[in-house]
């Protein structure tokens, strides 16, 4: 267990960033219900709402992770960050599975699996990337599902 200096591992100093994807995300929300509408009203026949519908679920998503990271910064206010292995992998995996949504067969089990090195983490102390991860980890389950969806759906299972 690694354990930062204080002067450079406090937490709050990244509470910009997560306001950032706060404000992001209901930005991105407001965009996929524009497309949502004018894909049903101006292009029925077109993937548009479709796109939009994809668009509002990722928005969603940032924005929740962006509310979730604001929260948890204002918690852990003047607390020394400490670091575990089983953190750091959950933030990578749990990352990666976020970025390869539109893969579902790796997205979710990646994410599953981030999700339990996350919560490894968590019982161990690390009280900085594992929850990053366990986040990550459930977008990549939610966005990897949802796509599956989809696909099943359309019949385009590819």
């Amino acid at each position: 267990m690694k354990v930062v200096p204080e002067e450079s591992g406090k937490f709050g100093s990244d509470l910009g960033s997560y306001e950032l994807m706060l404000k992001a995300g209901i930005v991105f929300i407001i965009i996929a219900i524009a497309l949502i509408g004018v894909g049903i009203m101006l292009f029925p026949e077109t993937i548009i709402s479709l796109i939009g519908v994809v668009f509002l679920f990722l928005a969603i998503l940032v924005g929740l992770s962006g509310y979730i990271g604001v929260k948890d910064e204002m918690k852990k206010k003047g607390k020394k960050r400490i670091y575990t292995g089983f953190g750091e992998a959950s933030a990578f995996i749990g990352g990666f599975s976020a970025i390869i949504i539109f893969g579902p067969w790796f997205s979710i089990p990646l994410g599953a699996l981030a999700i339990v090195l996350g919560k490894r983490g968590l019982d161990k102390g690390d009280n900085t990337y594992a929850s990053a991860g366990i986040i990550a980890g459930i977008v990549g389950v939610i966005g990897g599902a949802v796509i599956w969806a989809m696909f099943y759906f359309t019949g385009n299972m590819g």
